[in-house]
């Protein structure tokens, strides 16, 4: 025989389940929150209903993340927690000191990161400006701190077991930084060295940083740009925003009260470089997109990783300077090969088609070959014996080197060109694959070309004819210059 208490416990679970999907019969799905996307309903929906309870669980969560109810369940919960116990701990956010919120991805996981992967992109970015370089384009690569760089000072005791090594990490990436791609743009350090006591230089309860940083920056990246100080510049403050809709706590958390907004910046319009300067950018060189608007007024914004075929084209046509931004916690996701967002690709094909004004000589092939492995050749005819089948170029002492392959193979194969370091950088090894450009080939003749990196440590380069065993053919393994 059910008690009360049953009845009663029966009664508030069909509540529980009627309310959010009553919702959203008699008022409609609820528009997307919380910055991220509602779960698609199942496919097939009706085959599978009753088989898999799988699909029953999409189907669940599909209907309660659209139910009106939802949102402002989730909004109660985190107002309760936000304002009446002052500490919230989400999958994506945690509390800070002093009502500040932090985004979780900044933290890296709070695991202690390797040098070996830090260099790794550090590497991929140097040899990405080294071979734009060569190829008469400026590409400049620009990084905007994590809140937790600029201000760890507002971190609370008990977000300590997901902060773990990321104030170590931000140091010592740092300080690789300076080693393996000393021309990264930083701008960590502007605001860091400019930073006052009480001042603010990200928003409290947003992931990105204010006006403070943003002018910080520009001047910085201004310097880079023009090769001199920025020292003739004034900056007009406008308050055209007096609070803002921050992305953490009303964006994620649901809660409404808005942020102060520390303005927007202005430079004047003697401040005026009309190079067509192309910009792929994160977020925070959204907000600042005001200020870059008015200094660079010929300028071209492309969001990194979005826009990947306009930028990609507009790079192998751009005669101005290239700027890359990205935040600092997907910089080491983002960047882990020398194609990665559709960058290394565009700089590489600009590379070999300013390469075909090279000239070359017609002497004997392979007259430079210093050393090879993996490899049984007679003649132009080789075969590669292995995987990792070499040979190592001596490249002639001269400026705007460039180097030509004529390559033939019997099917598809991943070319591979290893670059040397550049001076002033450090390095375990002549070559390594952070330093490579990949090529994917299909079966056939080939007539490659590369303007090679002015400032080489060591006059020596490694191709890698094929990724697997097989018979290929060389015609020429060649150098010449860029008149």
């Amino acid at each position: 025989m059910r008690t009360l208490p049953n009845i009663i416990a029966t009664l508030l679970f069909a509540a529980f389940l009627l309310v959010p999907l009553g919702s959203l019969a008699v008022m409609g799905p609820a528009q997307e929150y919380g910055q991220r996307k509602f779960a698609e309903y199942p496919t097939h929906l009706i085959d599978t209903l009753h088989s898999s309870s799988d699909v029953r669980d999409v189907l669940t969560s599909a209907l309660f993340e659209r139910s009106p109810a939802t949102p402002l369940a989730i909004r109660t919960h985190n107002h309760v927690l936000y304002h009446y116990a002052g500490y919230i701990d989400t999958p994506r956010i945690v509390s800070g000191k002093n009502g500040w919120l932090f985004v979780k991805s900044q933290f890296w996981g709070g695991e202690c990161i390797s040098d070996k992967k830090f260099a790794n992109t550090l590497m991929i970015l140097d040899t990405l400006s080294a071979i734009a370089a060569a190829g008469g384009l400026s590409l400049i690569f620009t990084v905007s701190p994590d809140k937790v760089s600029i201000h760890p000072e507002q971190l609370h005791w008990r977000a300590a077991a997901y902060v773990g090594c990321r104030l170590k990490n931000g140091q010592r990436w740092r300080k690789l930084a300076s080693e393996y791609a000393p021309a990264l743009v930083d701008h960590t350090t502007a605001i860091l060295r400019a930073k006052k006591p009480n001042t603010l230089y990200h928003f409290a309860t947003d992931s990105h940083w204010n006006a403070n940083s943003v002018e910080l920056a520009i001047k910085q990246l201004a310097a880079v740009l023009d090769g001199k100080a920025q020292t003739r510049s004034e900056k007009a403050v406008v308050h055209r925003q007096p609070m803002r809709n921050t992305d953490l706590r009303n964006r994620m958390l649901l809660l409404d009260v808005l942020e102060p907004d520390n303005g927007t910046i202005e430079i004047h319009p003697h401040i005026n470089d009309v190079r067509p300067i192309i910009f792929i950018r994160d977020s925070f060189y959204g907000i600042a997109h005001a200020a870059l608007a008015k200094m660079y007024p010929k300028a071209t914004h492309y969001r990194i990783g979005h826009d990947i075929d306009k930028y990609s084209t507009a790079i192998s046509q751009q005669p101005g300077p290239v700027v890359v931004n990205t935040v600092e916690r997907n910089l080491f996701g983002r960047f882990q090969s020398f194609h990665a967002a559709g960058i290394g690709s565009a700089v590489l094909k600009r590379n070999m088609s300013q390469a075909k004004l090279c000239k070359f000589s017609r002497g004997r092939p392979l007259r430079n070959v210093a050393a090879f492995s993996h490899l049984r050749f007679r003649g132009s005819q080789f075969e590669a014996t292995g995987p990792n089948a070499q040979i190592t170029l001596a490249v002639p002492a001269m400026r705007h080197a460039c180097l030509r392959v004529r390559l033939g193979l019997e099917k598809k194969a991943v070319f591979k060109l290893h670059l040397p370091p550049l001076h002033g950088r450090r390095y375990e090894a002549v070559f390594e694959d952070a330093r490579s450009i990949s090529l994917d080939l299909p079966a056939g003749n080939h007539d490659l070309r590369f303007i090679l990196p002015d400032d080489r440590a060591i006059d020596l380069l490694g191709i890698d004819p094929t990724d697997t065993a097989m018979k290929f053919t060389l015609a020429d393994v060649d150098f010449g210059f860029l008149p």
